[in-house]
């Protein structure tokens, strides 16, 4: 999969919509990472790599607020998150990212002033945590993990990686829209695929079952009812391969997990758009309501109709 970049005579949009799709791709990268890091208890790596994710984070949501805010497309092109295993494996994984970043962010043509600050503070924290990486690279020895052989089903993980963007860019898409409850219902969909992502990680420990990587396809904001039933869809698809990882698995921890998250799914397939979801596993108060989520953005748009 080549590495998302802008068509030759791109607009601004597009150029917009690839450092989206560049942050998502760290985003969740380093989401992954830091499951694996604090299941293992490397909080000093974990540490460093969580202050890249709370600068990232917020930029990505508030270049989706930027374009929402313009009536722009707001579109994640197809892309791939590295999930390492060792710490060592990890540093080099997020350096081999921050390198390809670097050079992408170079290339990028953003002329309005709004854009530009969401470009520079894309490039803003870099330099400092490739200095970071390559010199604690240095010092953090290379240890060979061995793979487990009972594993989820790559399928089950980049659905919950990519059912955790598109339900980002529709809780925003609704935010922006003065829907509130429907806001909320994405958002705690969002924060479902989170929490199932940690079990899954929290029951591998120090192993992963694609040392290469997850695939995603690019994804973008839908209208209408076309966009809570593309949420369906997704979260129907990630009950069907958490089905096919029990059947699969003959470890019974691993087979309880892919049942909690496949019911969960199931039961979170029949929530009607603006209620909250019915889910044991994948509920979280901290998702409950997208106000809270809405505290990264920023007052230098012309949005945030819900919150007038």
């Amino acid at each position: 999969m080549n590495d998302p970049a802008p068509q030759p005579q791109a607009t601004e949009t597009e150029h917009l919509n690839t450092l989206l799709t560049w942050l998502l791709t760290a985003v969740s990268q380093q989401f992954s990472h830091m499951l694996l890091l604090g299941k293992r208890g490397d909080n000093t790596v974990f540490a460093r790599i969580k202050t890249i994710d709370d600068a990232d984070f917020p930029n990505a949501m508030r270049i989706i607020d930027l374009q929402l805010s313009e009536g722009a497309t707001v579109s994640v092109g197809s892309h791939r998150v590295a999930v390492a295993q060792s710490t060592h494996a990890i540093l080099q994984a997020e350096l081999a990212f921050e390198q390809r970043l670097e050079q992408a962010l170079q290339s990028l043509e953003i002329q309005t002033r709004a854009g530009q600050a969401r470009l520079a503070q894309a490039k803003a924290p870099r330099p400092s945590y490739r200095a970071w990486l390559t010199e604690t690279l240095q010092q953090v020895p290379s240890k060979p993990v061995a793979t487990v052989t009972p594993q989820a089903s790559p399928e089950l993980l980049s659905g919950l990686l990519q059912l955790m963007e598109q339900t980002l860019l529709h809780a925003l898409a609704y935010w922006h829209e003065g829907k509130v409850a429907e806001a909320s219902t994405a958002w705690q969909i969002c924060g479902a695929a989170m929490l199932y992502l940690t079990a899954i990680v929290d029951f591998w420990g120090s192993n992963v079952p694609d040392p290469d990587g997850i695939s995603l396809p690019g994804s973008h904001v839908l209208i209408g009812s076309a966009r809570f039933g593309a949420d369906i869809d997704l979260v129907r698809t990630c009950a069907t391969a958490a089905r096919r990882s029990l059947e699969d698995s003959e470890v019974p921890r691993l087979a309880q997990l892919c049942r909690a998250i496949a019911e969960d799914c199931e039961r979170i397939t029949r929530t009607r758009n603006g209620e909250g979801i019915d889910a044991g596993l994948g509920n979280s108060r901290v998702f409950h309501d997208f106000r809270r989520a809405a505290r990264y953005l920023t007052d230098d748009t012309a949005s945030h109709k819900a919150k007038q």
